[in-house]
């Protein structure tokens, strides 16, 4: 992932979490809103409540790849913050990997 695919801001996370749509999804939810650019960005959130460093570290590559291949198929315009659950972790990945799509195509992007 590309510095300028990356959510790094306290303000770029304030206005997500005050403007943004939340979809919930029985391994993850996403908080989303579409942005100006020609690009999307993407941020993994994991707290402490979730596990130790390794799972935390493992769900956040997780999400990273989900992301890269999905913004490699199809051409996103928005700002999306990702938040596992704990059952993240024991999911299959294709069964991720199709949570992820049909939740872009559901949100239209």
């Amino acid at each position: 992932m590309k510095k300028s695919q990356r959510l790094n801001k306290q303000t770029q996370f304030s206005i997500l979490y005050q403007n943004g749509v939340k979809i919930d999804t029985k391994s993850f939810r996403i908080i989303y809103r579409k942005n100006s650019l020609s690009l999307s960005r993407f941020s993994v959130i994991v707290s402490r409540r979730f596990g130790k460093a390794v799972q935390r570290n493992k769900a956040k590559r997780i999400g990273r790849t989900l992301f890269d291949q999905l913004s490699k198929t199809k051409h996103l315009a928005c700002d999306i913050i990702f938040f596992p659950n704990k059952s993240f972790l024991t999911e299959p990945k294709i069964s991720l990997i199709r949570d992820f799509d049909s939740v872009i195509e559901k949100i239209g992007l």
